[in-house]
């Protein structure tokens, strides 16, 4: 079992980060501290390539990584997958549509008897579900399934 640790990414001109990675910026020119992580924005291409960082401003990239000075601390989200199985892909556009489900809806609309498998197949897809523990009025627990929604 190989326990090295890889190298962290470094940036250029060429190679840019994507909206939502957390980079650092390499160091202060005074005290050597690291500078960072910073979330970054957005990404100019004019007079050069710049990245917008929250809390930071511009920070210009340069052609070599080793002037560029920054790497990655921590990759966006990949957006999540769409399903390949039919009955997953079902239980998602449901979701999509109520915006939560429990066992006993999806067995009455979907004819689906195995919905937390199917909910577990969406998660490892990328999908934000949330799982909310309820009882009902006899005192049976039950699971209600929420898909989160980022607001554009």
């Amino acid at each position: 079992m190989n326990t090295t640790n890889a190298a962290p990414k470094r940036f250029s001109s060429t190679d840019r980060p994507r909206i939502g990675d957390k980079v650092m910026i390499g160091t202060h020119w005074r005290t050597s501290k690291p500078l960072g992580p910073y979330m970054v924005e957005d990404v100019k291409d004019d007079a050069g390539v710049y990245l917008i960082l929250s809390g930071r401003g511009r920070w210009h990239l340069h052609e070599s990584v080793e002037e560029s000075g920054c790497t990655l601390v921590e990759a966006a989200p990949a957006a999540p997958q769409e399903p390949a199985k039919p009955m997953t892909k079902a239980v998602l556009d449901l979701l999509k549509v109520k915006g939560s489900l429990t066992s006993i809806e999806a067995q009455g609309v979907l004819r689906c008897r195995a919905l937390p498998k199917r909910i577990s197949e969406l998660k490892d897809l990328g999908w934000k579900i949330i799982t909310e523990l309820k009882n009902d009025t006899t005192g049976q627990r039950y699971a209600r399934y929420h898909l989160e929604i980022k607001a554009a």
